[in-house]
C-alpha cells in the first residue's frame, strides 16, 4: 500500500495496493443456487487452488475520499460497476466502519471511511468468460484487495467474495478448499475453508488445455439455474455429493491419486450429463473436449493404472490433473496429438522418449493436432496475496 499523491494540506491522499488471486478448479462441482440473490449453493463443493502467477487475476485498488464514485477497469476497458460488485464494496465499507467503531476511532475517521471510494484496475491472466474460472479469481482479488486496503481484520473474506461470484470464495485460500453450502437462510454459514495447504501434496500439478478462448454462449449463472429447474438429475446429485467430497478428502489425506482421479472425473462427467439433461439441453463441451476425455481414458488403459485425470468446468477447456512424474510423458503426447503451439507455458523443458506401447494412442488422436490453442502447466497455489506490502500506520 503506498501514498501516491499527498497533494496540498487540504487534499486527502490517494493510496494504492496490488493483490493477486488465483483460479480454483472444483473437483466436486458447484452447480445451482438455493438462493440466487445471496449466491447460496445447492450443494457443497471442493476445489484445488492453482498458482496465481499463471492462471489468476491481478488487481490494483486505488482509494481516497477525493474520488467521486467507485470505478472499475477490466482488462484495460472501463466498465460499469455491477450490482454484485457494488454489494461487495458496500459490505466491506460497512465492516470497516464496524471495526472502527469497535476500536473507538474518532468520528472524523469514521466519516472518512464512509466517503472512501475505490478505483479498481483488474486484469485476468487468461480469457474472460471462457470457462477458465476468471470470475472466481476476479471477484476474489477485488474483495481481498479492498479488505486489505481497509485493513480489515477478523473477517471471513470468503463470505464477502461469495456475494460477488459464488466460486470466488474458494479463491481466497490455497490448497484444497471446501465451500460449505450452509443451512441458514441468511447465508451466514455458507463459507469456504482450507482443508489442506498447498504443500501437503506438492507433487500434484495441472496441465490446462485451452480449446477455445471464445466467450460462452450460455453463462454458468444462467446454465446452472436452468438445470436446477429442469434436470431430473439434480436431486440425484444432491444425494451423492457429500460422499464424493469425503472421498476427495480421504484421497488427499493419504495421497491416493487413483481415488482422487476417479471421483474428479466422475463428477465432471455428471456435471455435463446434467447440462445435457437440462431442457433445452446445454452443451459446454465440443468435439475436442470429448477427444481429450477419450485420450485420458485410453492413456490410463495403456498405463494399466490411473495416473491422469480430466475435469471440465462450464466450458470446453480441459484441466488435466496428474502427479509431477507424469508431466514429461503427458506433455509429449499432448504436443504431438493436440497442441497448435507446442510451447507449453511454464512447462518443463525435460524431453522424454514416448514408449512404444503409446504409439497406437498417438495414431488415434493425431487428427486433433492443432485443436488445442495453447497449454499452461501450473502447480497448486497458496491463495490470494498482496503483491505490494501494505502501508504501515
Amino acid at each position: 500500500m503506498s501514498d501516491l499523491d499527498s497533494g496540498s494540506d487540504s487534499e486527502e491522499p490517494i493510496f494504492e495496493i496490488e493483490v493477486a488471486s488465483p483460479v480454483n478448479i472444483a473437483l466436486v462441482k458447484y452447480w445451482g443456487k438455493r438462493d440466487v440473490s445471496l449466491i447460496l449453493p445447492f450443494n457443497d463443493s471442493i476445489s484445488l487452488t492453482l498458482d496465481e502467477n499463471y492462471l489468476g487475476t491481478r488487481t490494483v485498488v486505488r482509494y481516497s475520499t477525493e474520488f467521486i464514485d467507485d470505478e472499475i477497469c477490466l482488462n484495460g476497458k472501463d466498465i460499469e460497476v455491477s450490482e454484485r460488485l457494488q454489494s461487495v464494496i458496500n459490505e466491506l465499507r460497512r465492516l470497516a466502519r464496524k471495526q472502527a467503531i469497535k476500536k473507538k476511532l474518532p468520528a472524523a475517521q469514521l466519516m472518512k471511511l464512509s466517503r472512501t471510494k475505490f478505483q479498481i484496475r483488474t486484469k485476468n491472466l487468461m480469457p474472460t468468460a471462457a470457462g477458465l474460472a476468471s470470475s472466481a479469481s476476479g471477484l476474489a482479488s477485488i474483495a481481498y484487495g479492498i479488505a486489505q486496503a481497509l485493513q480489515l481484520t477478523d473477517i471471513d473474506i470468503s463470505q464477502i467474495a461469495r456475494i460477488g461470484s459464488g466460486s470466488a470464495c474458494r479463491s481466497i485460500s490455497g490448497g484444497l478448499v471446501q465451500w460449505y453450502s450452509g443451512e441458514e437462510e441468511s447465508g451466514s454459514d455458507s463459507r469456504a475453508e482450507q482443508i489442506y495447504t498447498s504443500d501437503h501434496w506438492p507433487e500434484l500439478c495441472f496441465l490446462v488445455l485451452v480449446v477455445s478462448q471464445k466467450k460462452k454462449k450460455i453463462g454458468s449463472t444462467a446454465g446452472m439455474q436452468k438445470s436446477l429447474e429442469t434436470s431430473s438429475m439434480m436431486n440425484t446429485r444432491n444425494q451423492i455429493v457429500d460422499e464424493r467430497i469425503k472421498e476427495i478428502k480421504w484421497a488427499f489425506s493419504v495421497k491416493n491419486f487413483e481415488s482422487l482421479a476417479e471421483v474428479t472425473m466422475r463428477d465432471s462427467n455428471m456435471l455435463h450429463a446434467i447440462c445435457q439433461d437440462t431442457y433445452p439441453p446445454i452443451f459446454y463441451l465440443n468435439e475436442t473436449s470429448h477427444a481429450l476425455i477419450n485420450f485420458v481414458t485410453q492413456f490410463n488403459q495403456v498405463s494399466k493404472e490411473i495416473t491422469l485425470a480430466y475435469t471440465f468446468d462450464a466450458g470446453p477447456n480441459c484441466f488435466l490433473l496428474m502427479e509431477r512424474k507424469s508431466i514429461p510423458l503427458v506433455t509429449s503426447l499432448i504436443k504431438t496429438c493436440f497442441l497448435a503451439d507446442e510451447n507449453i507455458r511454464n512447462g518443463s523443458s525435460e524431453e522424454v522418449t514416448v514408449p512404444e506401447k503409446f504409439s497406437e494412442l498417438q495414431k488415434t488422436f493425431i487428427d486433433y493436432k492443432g485443436d488445442v490453442e495453447y497449454a499452461i502447466q501450473t502447480s497448486i497455489g497458496s491463495g490470494s496475496k498482496v503483491v505490494v506490502p501494505p502501508f504501515q500506520v
